[in-house]
């Protein structure tokens, strides 16, 4: 074979890239990177709709329960430093309702006390929480000056909700760069008022152009704090079975979430110390959370 033709042959198969080269490069291409992209002085509004239904058989006797929640905040952007922004997050409206059984929603007379009241976050880039307070004053606030009411809202409205309520409107995202497929998980905590609390672990799993599925499994947890009950205590507690789903939509070019839903259905039992004697009683919960970020 000439020369000339060996020389062409050698400079085509040196710009043609190996198999592996390539997988590499279109890997590197596909990959996202899925943060907040906090900046001073920047606002934002979100909308929480909250939707709960619960359950308790005592006796053979159904209990059932229904509450929805509105709350829309503001959002600010005070500073941003290496990491980490601070934010307040100020209450505009909180509508709230609670259905008992069959009867007829009644609404909760605290809504008014959430107006104006601000909040400050720490949160990172990923927007994990670091920090949250304000939830303090909103507590004072709600007691009305009573000592044993404050003590009691205190219980019920652990440190650990507030967090959760602000950290499903921020994520949180994955700590690097992402490619359709990759996972990665977070854990929170929700109160379930004198019954304990629900631990969900959630797996997110990003499916491209800012679409991140989720999937939730939920243990319980027996009350950590002591509330005055003097009709029943709660021994112990455990999940049956749990079934979670979730969608958020985040806009990597602008650095915000947009659209964050998901849907959780728990059902398991627990056990009664009661004056009449130790009850099994099963129990269901659902919740539906849908959050517009404008």
């Amino acid at each position: 074979m000439p020369p000339r033709v060996i020389s062409i042959i050698f400079r085509l198969a040196c710009a043609v890239p190996m198999p592996a080269q390539t997988a590499q490069a279109q890997t590197a291409r596909a990959q996202t990177a899925l943060a907040w992209k906090f900046a001073k002085g920047d606002t934002f509004a979100v909308e929480q709709h909250i939707v709960q239904a619960t359950a308790l058989e005592i006796k053979n006797k159904p209990l059932r329960q229904k509450s929805t929640l509105t709350l829309r905040t503001r959002w600010r952007v005070l500073s941003v430093e290496n990491d980490a922004a601070k934010l307040t997050v100020v209450a505009e409206s909180m509508a709230s309702k609670v259905q008992a059984g069959d009867g007829k929603a009644v609404p909760s007379r605290d809504d008014e006390q959430w107006r104006g009241c601000e909040f400050t976050l720490i949160v990172d880039s990923r927007g994990k929480v670091r920090a949250v307070t304000g939830h303090e004053a909103l507590l004072k606030k709600l007691a009305g000056g009573h000592p044993q009411r404050l003590k009691t809202l205190a219980a019920l409205k652990p440190p650990e909700s507030f967090q959760a309520l602000f950290q499903d409107v921020l994520g949180p995202l994955p700590e690097r760069p992402v490619a359709p497929g990759d996972r990665w998980r977070h854990t929170a905590v929700e109160a379930m008022s004198v019954f304990g609390s629900f631990t969900h672990t959630t797996e997110f799993t990003f499916r491209g152009q800012g679409r991140i599925d989720s999937s939730i499994k939920t243990a319980y947890q027996a009350p950590r704090y002591a509330i005055e009950n003097d009709v029943f205590r709660i021994a112990k507690g455990g999940v049956k079975s749990s079934d979670g789903k979730g969608s958020v939509v985040f806009d990597a070019a602008k650095g915000r979430m947009q659209r964050v839903h998901k849907n959780i259905d728990v059902r398991g039992e627990l056990t009664l110390e009661t004056l009449s004697g130790v009850q099994r009683v099963p129990f269901t919960s659902e919740t539906d959370v849908r959050i517009d970020v404008k």
